[in-house]
């Protein structure tokens, strides 16, 4: 028995499948589409009923993609609070200045 073309499970006695036309494949692939996934059906394949309102589902599709781009962001560098760092000093600020032009001038 052919397993289903989205989730790849066999086919069981309880679970609903429908056999695909062009109009459910068009839909399908469209979902594809927008999920940048590579997923394709053909006419006469077998899927889920589920498996299809979910995979087609906007709501779905949107909320996959927020959480693939999430897994893909890198979380910003830790930076310290001002209060829980070292006052300023611009008398070290000069003074690291005045020293960096010494530098350059010799």
């Amino acid at each position: 028995m052919d397993s289903c073309r989205i989730c790849k499970r066999q086919f069981d006695n309880n679970a609903k499948a429908v056999k695909l036309s062009e109009k459910g494949c068009h839909g399908i692939n469209e979902a594809s589409e927008k999920r940048n996934d590579s997923l394709r059906v053909e006419s006469g394949q077998c899927v889920h009923v589920e498996c299809r309102k979910t995979y087609c589902n906007p709501n779905y599709i949107k909320r996959d993609n927020r959480n693939v781009q999430e897994k893909l962001n890198i979380s910003p560098p830790f930076t310290p609070l001002r209060s829980k760092t070292d006052k300023f000093s611009y008398k070290e600020l000069h003074t690291i200045h005045l020293l960096e032009n010494i530098n350059i001038k010799q």
